[in-house]
């Protein structure tokens, strides 16, 4: 069985900590869709349309979930 382990557009993450942003911040634990990818990141959507665009993540950032999680 192949486990994917890079992310994809339609994928969901969870923030492992909080992201500080100038309009406010998303909270440790998030669940965020990725909608695309640029040069400098993710672009990432929560289920109120809040968006995270070229989310230039560091390594523990996020973990990927699993498509039943």
């Amino acid at each position: 069985m192949f486990i994917r382990t890079t992310p994809q557009v339609g994928d969901k993450i969870r923030l492992e900590e909080q992201v500080e942003l100038l309009s406010g911040h998303f909270t440790a634990g998030s669940i965020l869709t990725i909608t695309g990818f640029s040069d400098r990141g993710m672009d990432l959507v929560d289920e109120s349309g809040n968006k995270l665009l070229e989310f230039g993540h560091l390594p523990g950032q996020y973990t990927l979930l699993k498509p039943n999680e």
